[in-house]
Formats: C-alpha cells, sequence, structure tokens
C-alpha cells in the first residue's frame, strides 16, 4: 500500500479566526521508501502579513518568501489529485486537517473524500513515555536524527513523517500489508476527511 505524507505551515492562529495556509509539503511513501521526486512542495500566498510571533519566530517564513506564490485555490487541487486514493499520513493531523478544510471550503476546491492516519497519536501509544511527541521528539528516539535539520519546513516534515510510520508500524509489528481498518482497531489512530464516521 501507499500513503501521502502532509504537513502544513501557517500564519498561526485558528482558520476560522483569520489563520492562512502558507506552505504545502506531501510525499507519497510506502513501506521501503518515500518518493520525493512525485512531491509536492509550494509556497503559498496568503494575502496577508504573517505575524512574526507565533509563526515567523517558529517556521521561520517571512511576508517576502511567499509573496507572489500560487495562491492556495492554486494548490489545493494538486495535493488533492496527488493524494487521490491513498490514505494520508499527518503528524497531529487534526491540526493540519482544520486548516485544509477550511481553506478547501472557504476557496470552493472540493477536498476528496480521505482516510488521515494521525502518527503522533501512534506515537504516543507505540513508543510511551517520551516528554514530547512532536514529529522531531518522535523521529529523534526513532534515531532518524539526520532528518530533523530543517524541522519547519512543510516538505522536509512531511519526509520526516514518510520515514517514521513504517518505523512504528514494525515497532507495532505491522507489515507492508498493512490495512487502515486493523490500524484503527487497534490504536484509534484514523479518520475520514470530510469528518463522518469512519468505519
Amino acid at each position: 500500500m501507499t500513503f501521502v505524507a502532509i504537513d502544513t505551515e501557517t500564519t498561526g492562529r485558528k482558520p476560522e479566526n483569520g489563520g492562512r495556509i502558507i506552505q504545502i509539503g506531501a510525499i507519497p511513501f510506502d513501506m521501503s521508501r518515500a518518493y520525493q521526486d512525485d512531491g509536492l512542495s509550494e509556497f503559498v500566498d496568503p494575502l496577508m502579513d504573517i505575524p512574526y510571533l507565533g509563526a515567523t519566530s517558529v517556521h521561520g517564513i517571512t511576508n517576502g518568501m511567499v509573496r507572489g506564490k500560487p495562491k492556495i485555490e492554486e494548490v489545493l487541487p494538486h495535493l488533492w489529485k496527488l493524494v487521490g486514493q491513498r490514505p494520508a499520513v499527518i503528524h497531529n493531523a487534526a491540526y493540519d486537517m482544520q486548516y485544509l478544510a477550511f481553506e478547501s471550503e472557504r476557496v470552493g476546491c472540493q477536498m476528496i473524500p480521505m482516510i488521515v492516519i494521525d502518527t503522533m497519536v501512534l506515537a504516543r501509544k507505540i513508543i510511551p513515555g517520551l516528554s514530547r511527541y512532536g514529529i522531531v521528539q518522535v523521529a529523534e528516539h526513532l534515531k532518524l536524527d539526520h532528518l530533523t535539520a530543517k524541522h519547519h519546513d512543510a516538505l522536509a516534515d512531511a519526509l520526516m513523517v514518510a520515514k517514521v510510520f513504517p518505523r512504528l508500524l514494525e515497532l507495532a509489528g505491522f507489515g507492508a500489508d498493512v490495512r487502515y481498518q486493523d490500524l484503527h482497531d487497534r490504536f484509534e489512530c484514523c479518520s475520514a476527511w470530510p469528518q463522518t464516521r469512519l468505519f
């Protein structure tokens, strides 16, 4: 089975309070490799200033880096085409998905039905006892330290997710033929978007 790892960077705040996506990274992958050449990496012009506190101070993305870049309504169709019928894998999925769902509705870009697997939920259950469960802390625990240098870049974080997920499944005893329903039955780590009953 193949998956798509997704990460976003934003202006901060909740989307309903004016927060906007400013970068999207997405990488198809399977249990053995990430297909970076087939991925998506786009800065997004939010048509607003990016606050320094809580945004630029975290991810380093400035107004100059996004000004004149594609608007969200130009980027989302490419993301949904990349995902297609594959499950999406996201770290702290509720955060990214609230933005993706809100932005899709705001600009009239239909969001495809998709299964989302949350690696933060998986990590909490498969490797208990960490002081924090950010993607960097999980990657470092799994000896994937070499991937953490560009943390808070959407594509780099998506790559971390694509590498962390197979390692978590390996620790849990799952192989390449894993089914997301089995994951959900055991770890309750999957959700359906737009939000509906999963199974």
